[in-house]
């Protein structure tokens, strides 16, 4: 969509009119659709990176073995010997590396393709696109951003993602913050007009 022009203001729904074209924000459910098709992708990339870098977490038979003795000692009172406290570090630091992956994967996916496409690869899909609230692009630093953001607040909040629910606007609380929303391209039936 290069060289499109976007609008100087935005209706009150927050829609924005591009070269003739409306954009309205889009809803939860079309949200949700793309989110679990970037879940779809961004699981097979982890598992591709995480088999490039030879990861190799402990199997079923282990864990069990582990879990059983775990239990056995929690169960007569005993503290853990060193022998498991040096397998669950092992299997924690595991853990830790399988995260910071995921974070520094995700961070990259959401990043490039917000800045690059406009959209990941759920959101093209469905025909969605991450734009500013007065319909311009993002750059890799408004894209960063708002994948900042949007990380802080998947810990709390339950994401932030439920504000879209009650916002005129449907913008997630990390899109009002990062001044962004998430739109989708409605057929034009008649004139639009701004004051």
């Amino acid at each position: 969509m290069p060289g499109r022009q976007p609008v100087e203001s935005a209706a009150e729904d927050g829609s924005v009119l591009i070269d003739g074209v409306l954009w309205k924000p889009a809803g939860f459910w079309w949200r949700m659709g793309a989110f679990l098709i970037d879940f779809v992708i961004l699981s097979v990339f982890s598992a591709l990176l995480l088999e490039l870098v030879g990861y190799k977490g402990p199997d079923e038979a282990e864990l069990a073995t582990m879990m059983n003795g775990m239990l056995t000692q929690i169960m007569s009172m005993q503290p853990p010997s060193d022998h498991m406290m040096d397998q669950l570090m092992e299997i924690q630091s595991g853990i830790r590396l399988v995260g910071w992956l995921n974070v520094f994967l995700c961070m990259a996916y959401y990043t490039i393709f917000h800045s690059v496409a406009g959209a990941t690869l759920g959101k093209l899909c469905l025909g969605l696109q991450v734009l500013s609230t007065r319909g311009h692009r993002l750059g890799y630093g408004s894209a960063f951003v708002r994948y900042l953001f949007r990380f802080i607040f998947s810990k709390f909040f339950f994401g932030g993602a439920f504000t879209v629910w009650f916002d005129p606007r449907r913008r997630t609380f990390y899109d009002m913050l990062a001044g962004t929303n998430v739109f989708r391209q409605q057929p034009r039936s008649q004139p639009i007009q701004y004051d």
